[in-house]
């Protein structure tokens, strides 16, 4: 039988490799380029794990009369044609885009929000004049936790976000991963596929598994979930074994919930 927890503590273990692999050959002064390298890293994984129609790259994205900032790593279906594209940076339409992810080696926790804010500013941008809009993964990634996780959780109390007229949450940063042991996913509202009604949340998952850290792991998870219903593949819901593989923890990821914060307009 599958051992699918072990396969996926291998997945973290793999990244926390690849991180540390290049700032041991590196100096301090070269810290901007680890960056840079760490986004790579990240494209070329989704590049092997999402299915073929799907592609990754990182740009911008223009809706109409509007562009977003910079974005780390685009999402999107590439049955799509690009408005641009030279390797991997592009400028794609906002039709065509399934997530983006902003890539950090870590985050303060006084910059948390102000990246929050940025990602929320695109995913406005991405939606303006998209005909038919459909869930986006908007997700921030870190390599590393800055802090201790409960100086992250005042501020992510502050944060808001523009409505829709029926009082539901319209652009949003709903994944967050702070090192290999914190996984924050947002609920309710329009964020979350079943929970239109409940209290828009932040729930904060230690997933520090054995010693082996999932955070990694189910971000990707959750990535590829969101992506593979958005883009018309599993309408109904993913496939059980997937969904086995995906989410190996057997008591689910909830036993590992340390804290729930609820988010106000």
């Amino acid at each position: 039988m599958p051992n699918y927890l072990e396969y996926q503590k291998s997945v973290a273990a793999e990244f926390k490799a690849y991180e540390c692999r290049v700032r041991n050959l590196i100096d301090g002064a070269n810290w901007a380029e680890e960056g840079r390298y760490k986004e790579i890293i990240l494209m070329n994984y989704l590049k092997r794990i999402l299915p073929q129609n799907i592609s990754v790259g990182t740009g911008f994205v223009r809706s109409g009369e509007k562009i977003t900032k910079q974005i780390d790593i685009i999402i999107y279906d590439n049955t799509y044609p690009l408005l641009f594209s030279a390797d991997d940076f592009i400028v794609a339409c906002g039709e065509s885009v399934l997530g983006f992810i902003e890539v950090k080696t870590d985050i303060a926790p006084g910059k948390i929000v102000e990246y929050i804010d940025k990602a929320c500013f695109n995913e406005a941008v991405i939606r303006d004049t998209v005909r038919q809009p459909r869930f986006t993964f908007n997700g921030i990634f870190s390599y590393n936790l800055r802090s201790d996780i409960k100086r992250y959780y005042d501020r992510l109390s502050k944060v808001t976000y523009l409505k829709e007229d029926d009082n539901s949450f319209k652009y949003s940063v709903n994944h967050i991963c702070l090192g290999n042991n914190y996984f924050i996913k947002l609920w309710g509202g329009r964020l979350a596929r079943n929970c239109v009604n409940e209290q828009p949340r932040y729930s904060i998952y230690e997933m520090d598994q054995g010693n082996s850290g999932l955070a990694f792991a189910y971000f990707f998870s959750n990535l590829l979930e969101d992506v593979y219903i958005a883009n018309n593949n599993f309408m109904n819901g993913i496939p059980t074994e997937l969904k086995d593989l995906l989410y190996p923890i057997e008591e689910g990821k909830e036993v590992t919930k340390i804290k729930d914060i609820d988010i106000n307009p």
